[in-house]
């Protein structure tokens, strides 16, 4: 199986924003989960899940998080355009929506959906 780094295809593209985005509209979660039903999330480097930290918080930080094998659908390149993010679909998969947390968020991107 190939390594996040190595997935190969077409170039994924990113779709203009509109002024306002029809989120109910994305129903579909395309991150994988592990063995403990946690949300994978992919980065450059390969995938990772959050793990609690005990530490408290005393404003937003990022999580912490631990290394986990890409699932096969999380190798595509679309999945570089959405490194630590949610991707979301569309029920017909003609578009999808990647959302980021943060403090602020950056706003989200439309982008095409994994074939």
């Amino acid at each position: 199986m190939p390594s996040a780094t190595e997935a190969s295809g077409p170039a994924p593209s990113v779709h203009p924003s509109p002024q306002r985005i029809d989120y109910p509209s994305y129903t579909q979660r395309l991150n994988g989960r592990d063995g403990k039903q946690n949300l994978i999330y992919r980065t450059a480097t390969g995938c990772v899940v959050e793990v609690p930290d005990d530490a408290p918080m005393k404003s937003w930080r990022p999580p912490k998080t631990e290394a986990v094998t890409c699932p096969a659908s999380m190798l595509q390149p679309v999945w570089n355009l959405c490194t630590r993010g949610t991707l979301s679909a569309k029920a017909d998969h003609s578009e999808c929506l990647c959302s980021h947390d943060g403090n602020p968020p950056p706003p989200p991107t439309l982008m095409d959906c994994p074939k």
